[in-house]
């Protein structure tokens, strides 16, 4: 039932109670008709003029007070939204996180600080003074929003408390409690929102469970806001790409095809050169690089056999340096492509003539959109670091194919319409997957006939002799053969895997090198080899070291290495930071582990002739390094005794192990060299520089301070101040709606309810959440105090 109220006659009131000859007074009746007198202070009208000047004081005072912290609530808005404009926009800051109007100058040509360590050293001191200061500021929004969000939860509260419902005397001291998390869990706050003997009238008590709900929120919101604030608010050092264009589409590589054109190698060579295969026209630009190689492995060995170290030398390609990638989870040796290298050599000089302050264009093979915006230009010159980088592709040499020795044995009579002939070679070391060996015999298809792309060239090695003290050899002329073949079988004393090359191989060497009539050479070929031998079966270059002068009864007729170039496509990066990359070396990444994430590339032989500058038929010069160190330790192989077992056993030794490293290098040099054809992209716009490898980009990145939305922390932070927007508008919503009714203060409130006269509403209650339901509505007295009259269910 409602509370009902009587009015009693003057006379009556005045006998109750003389003190209250000016108060009314009312008569609350209970369910069991007793009355209690509750007393109320005269109406304004019949107040002394200072009476009306106290409620007027009064007024203007809490009015005051609810206007001037609304707006201070709405002023939270402005760093909040400047914080949110940073992050979104990724505001550049510079090389510090202090740089007073923009003055952090770029160190990229190593002069501004010479002693990079005492400039570090100060950076660092500007980047902790900073984010320490902001660790303030940080506490003091979070302080500030949770005044705001207190006083939405008071505001609903009173709201809560003049409605005709009334408040539950749980909720009345909420807004003091919510901000602490034990909050969520107090008993009082869920207890509260029930109206004891109404649990079955789900209308009942929903505005009292919204309020928890409320209450919850902002106790949670409340409590996130300072991390959030601190992870907008703190900037963060972090690499920014300024540029990120598609500026080329990847169409082929040409390894499958000779060199041709003007512009593939540095230095003298041309397209008519290079259509007479004159290879030895690269020898002024890469000769030396060639024989720098060989000259650094054979060092190295030296340094291995006391340290067991082996070192990758660094090699020039225009203006950058660059070294092969060498992984020790890997059994690829990638290799940068010269091409590519070569563009970034130009965008190195865009960036230091940005810095100096001149304009030139960003690569050579792009069009004029790969310019950058002004505002894009400025960032180099106030970048901690910059990162040029450039998507490209790179080919990669199956390294763990290894060389072996042993007799040719060269099959003819295949067919007598087309040059077709198989060629074996006995002693091909085989390294299994456990670490165990076996020794096979391979045999490869040779000549046009089987396939266009099988080509034969030849070359020589020159005599050396070295009469040192310290080592003494001789060396006669070494005959190079270098193969490309599309197919490979491999056969051992055991197994041949099906493909009948054994039987074959055998006849035919009986026969004087005949192919048997019986042989089904397309079966045979196109059998599948195991795993371990998938490398060395496929698109393989075959080099062959025939040792003119070695005692045939002592020494293997053939030294012969395998090849297999894959391709894939990586990103190749650069920091032109003197100071820091003095050598200008170029970075690759993102390298597969395994051939499996490649393809394997037809390889043209003529590649291998234009990385050692010899034209075909022709003898390599004497005086080279890589020719004395490659005949050198050739000379090791003349230990392998044909007629014994010691295969079976088979162990390279530090000079076979040099020979082989040697042997790669100019395959590693002539991987670098093969060029690759591309178009143009003339309007980059909408083209993605991810998801599709063929899609050349070029980006230039700078590690800056900065603002930006990249973490999981950023975007927590985005989301809390978006709600505490929402938090700050719907006060201001609340404060129009209900903008008559000014604010109490805790202190009103508790004299309020200190004058407010017990009627009995908590005999019988022993409680605390019994206590807490009991609820009042809060009206406004003819003096300005909030009076407590007491509500009950019906």
């Amino acid at each position: 039932m409602d509370t009902s109220y009587t009015s009693l006659s003057s006379s009556e009131r005045e006998k109750n109670d003389p003190s209250l000859s000016h108060t009314t007074t009312y008569l609350l009746t209970k369910d069991d008709n007793a009355p209690i007198k509750v007393t109320q202070r005269p109406q304004l009208l019949s107040r002394t003029s200072s009476r009306v000047a106290s409620v007027l004081e009064y007024v203007h005072r809490s009015w005051t007070w609810y206007l001037t912290s609304h707006i201070l609530s709405f002023l939270w808005l402005a760093p909040i939204v400047a914080l949110l404009a940073l992050n979104f926009s990724h505001y550049i800051i510079g090389a510090s996180a202090f740089c007073p109007a923009g003055h952090c100058e770029s160190n990229v040509l190593g002069s501004l600080f010479p002693d990079g360590v005492k400039s570090q050293a100060e950076l660092d001191k500007r980047d902790h003074n900073l984010l320490g200061a902001l660790q303030f500021v940080s506490k003091a929004i979070e302080v500030w929003f949770t005044f705001i969000a207190t006083s939405l939860v008071f505001d609903v509260v009173m709201i809560l408390a003049r409605s005709p419902r009334g408040l539950p005397l749980g909720f009345l001291l909420t807004h003091l409690q919510f901000s602490d998390l034990r909050n969520v869990a107090n008993p009082l706050l869920w207890t509260s929102a029930r109206t004891p003997g109404m649990e079955h009238k789900r209308g009942q008590n929903m505005v009292f469970r919204v309020f928890v709900a409320l209450a919850i929120f902002l106790t949670i919101l409340t409590n996130l806001m300072g991390p959030s604030i601190a992870a907008l608010l703190l900037p963060a050092l972090q690499s920014v790409p300024i540029f990120n264009q598609a500026q080329q589409q990847y169409q082929a590589t040409s390894s499958d095809k000779p060199p041709s054109g003007d512009e593939v190698f540095l230095g003298s060579c041309g397209s008519a050169d290079l259509s007479a295969s004159q290879y030895s026209c690269t020898a002024s630009a890469y000769g030396p690089s060639l024989d720098s190689i060989a000259a650094f492995v054979d060092s190295s060995w030296q340094e291995a056999l006391a340290s067991g170290v082996i070192e990758i030398p660094l090699i020039q390609e225009d203006a950058v340096t660059f070294q092969f990638n060498v992984s020790a989870r890997s059994d690829i040796i990638w290799t940068p492509s010269r091409q590519v290298l070569r563009n970034i050599s130009t965008d190195l000089d865009f960036v230091y003539s940005t810095i100096e302050g001149t304009n030139v264009s960003l690569g050579t093979d792009f069009n004029s959109t790969a310019l950058m915006p002004d505002y894009q230009l400025s960032v180099l010159n106030r970048s901690l670091s910059t990162m040029i980088q450039r998507r490209g592709p790179s080919l990669g040499l199956a390294s763990s194919i290894g060389c072996g020795a042993g007799e040719l044995l060269e099959i003819n009579g295949i067919s007598s319409s087309s040059d077709q002939t198989v060629r074996c070679l006995t002693g091909r070391p085989v390294f299994y997957d456990d670490g165990n060996s076996s020794i096979y015999t391979k045999c490869f298809r040779a000549g046009q006939g089987w396939n266009e792309t099988n080509k034969l060239y030849e070359f020589s090695l020159p005599p050396i002799s070295n009469n040192a003290t310290t080592e003494s050899f001789s060396a006669g002329r070494t005959a190079v053969s270098v193969y490309f073949s599309d197919k490979a079988v491999y056969f051992n004393e055991t197994t041949d895997f099906g493909s009948g090359i054994a039987a074959c191989y055998s006849d035919s060497r009986a026969n004087n090198g005949q192919s048997a009539a019986s042989c089904d050479w397309d079966k045979i070929f196109n059998t599948d080899m195991p795993g371990f031998l998938q490398n060395s079966s496929n698109s393989v270059l075959n080099t062959e070291y025939y040792l003119a002068s070695a005692a045939s009864t002592k020494s293997p007729l053939r030294v012969y290495c395998d090849a297999t170039a894959i391709l894939n496509f990586t990103t190749y990066s650069i920091d032109p930071t003197l100071t820091a990359n003095p050598a200008l070396t170029v970075q690759v990444a993102g390298f597969p582990d395994g051939a499996a994430n490649g393809s394997n590339v037809v390889l043209d032989p003529s590649w291998l002739l234009a990385a050692w500058s010899v034209n075909p038929n022709s003898t390599v010069s004497s005086n080279r390094s890589m020719t004395f160190n490659l005949q050198r330790n050739i000379q090791s192989w003349s230990n392998v005794n044909l007629t014994n077992d010691i295969w079976n056993n088979f162990t390279y030794s530090n000079n076979q192990n040099e020979f082989t490293d040697l042997n790669y290098a100019p395959l590693l040099q002539a991987l670098t060299m093969i060029n690759y054809d591309f178009t143009n992209i003339t309007d980059p716009t909408g083209v993605k520089c991810s998801g599709d490898s063929s899609i050349l980009c070029s980006t230039i990145v700078v590690q800056v301070w900065a603002y930006g939305i990249n973490t999981r922390t950023a975007i927590l932070g985005v989301v809390v101040s978006i709600l505490g927007i929402l938090v700050v508008f719907a006060r201001l919503i609340l404060g129009i709606i209900y903008r008559s009714k000014p604010e109490c203060s805790e202190f009103e409130l508790l004299v309020g309810a200190l004058e407010h006269q017990n009627q009995g509403e908590f005999e019988g209650l022993h409680h605390e959440k019994d206590e807490g339901r009991v609820r009042y509505q809060i009206l406004d007295g003819s003096d300005g105090k909030p009076l407590f009259i007491l509500k009950k269910s019906v």
